[in-house]
């Protein structure tokens, strides 16, 4: 969202959610509104009209464009379509089944996609990870293949215990913050190391803990 708001073209491609989903995330961390009480439909009708008034702005303001991929051809229409600045993957091991070759080959073309068309690309990617076992994410882990971490120009991971311990209680909006860790584990144009985030699922926000917000109120947009 910082993206959007520094009027930078966003196209944000995703396997798993339709943009619907995608846009409710948005409007609760914009709206301060609980984004399972979005998804149920469990709001009064002043805050309807402060979503309405939030979905309007964005559409003004923002050049953001939301689809659903199904395929790595799509991702490559869709940004010849869209020319955007910033391309979000969501994620790229969807795109390619169990296969291994695919997942290189797409990988790939992601690779040369982007840099044909000089854009910034953020790529989600699964880890393979033991369900039994609790512990910080490493290169290794990434799913499928070795091509990704050899690509890529950082690799961020992001660590939240709490949901790797399946601790994560019914959160209403107002309890503490859970921690999530990223941890940089790749930076060819800088240095590697961890630092440690707050974070409101409930929102879909995140929060530095000496008080940034990444994060802004609609009237901002």
């Amino acid at each position: 969202m910082n993206y959007c708001m520094q009027k930078k073209k966003v196209l944000y491609l995703s396997t798993e959610m339709l943009p619907a989903e995608i846009g409710r995330r948005i409007l609760g961390n914009l709206g301060d509104v609980n984004v399972m009480d979005l998804r149920k439909g469990i709001i009064d009708t002043g805050t309807r009209d402060m979503l309405k008034d939030i979905s309007k702005k964005i559409g003004k303001n923002w050049e953001l464009n939301i689809k659903k991929v199904y395929e790595i051809d799509d991702v490559g229409k869709y940004v010849r379509k869209y020319d955007p600045a910033i391309l979000v993957l969501d994620y790229i091991q969807n795109l390619s089944g169990e296969d291994y070759k695919v997942a290189t080959r797409n990988i790939k073309y992601l690779q040369s996609l982007t840099m044909n068309k000089e854009i910034s690309t953020i790529c989600l990617s699964q880890l393979n990870r033991n369900r039994d076992e609790v512990r910080e994410p490493k290169l290794t882990d990434l799913r499928d293949t070795g091509r990704i971490e050899e690509v890529s120009n950082m690799v961020i991971f992001l660590y939240w215990k709490e949901r790797l311990l399946q601790e994560n209680k019914q959160r209403f909006g107002g309890e503490d913050p859970e921690e999530v860790e990223i941890l940089i584990s790749k930076n060819r144009d800088g240095t590697i190391g961890r630092t440690k985030l707050h974070f409101f699922p409930e929102y879909s926000r995140f929060q530095d803990p000496h008080g940034t917000e990444y994060q802004q109120h609609f009237e901002d947009i």
